[in-house]
């Protein structure tokens, strides 16, 4: 995969920087690991039984802070949208993506998937899923999250 350096916001998805790692993806010690490094990070997160949750693993959960899931450079992809509305309630940065192509974000940033049209509030996300290799250069985007974000500083 080839890139180039990106100067918007680059956001590691669910603390990968240089590809998956699917044992450690999306744990606090992963994320907090990726934040400490000056990288945003896009977290999935579950509100169950009044506990904000990190899905991990095939029914494998880890509780996280609210403090965590309010750090300005989190990103919250809500699970469901119970999860969004508890999110909201704690003024975090949060997102539902639903089935759709793009969403808004609560702090008015337009998160979308490859191939959809980007704009100067859009994340792109996933770019190295996308089948036009040049879908980062036709526009100027305000960030991109990947799990590659290495590739990109």
């Amino acid at each position: 995969m080839s890139s180039a350096k990106f100067n918007g916001i680059i956001i590691s998805y669910m603390g990968n920087t240089n590809g998956r790692d699917e044992e450690n993806e999306n744990r606090l010690k992963y994320v907090k690991q990726t934040l400490s490094s000056g990288l945003h990070v896009c977290i999935n997160v579950v509100f169950k039984s009044g506990a904000f949750l990190l899905p991990c693993g095939a029914d494998e959960y880890e509780v996280v802070p609210p403090v965590i899931l309010s750090h300005h450079h989190v990103w919250c992809n809500a699970i469901d949208t119970y999860t969004l509305e508890a999110l909201c309630d704690l003024n975090a940065h949060c997102f539902f993506m639903g089935s759709g192509a793009c969403t808004l974000t609560s702090n008015q940033f337009i998160w979308s998937l490859p191939g959809v049209a980007l704009t100067d509030r859009s994340i792109a996300a996933f770019p190295e899923l996308a089948e036009d290799t040049n879908w980062l250069a036709t526009a100027e985007p305000a960030g991109l999250c990947t799990n590659f974000p290495a590739q990109y500083t």
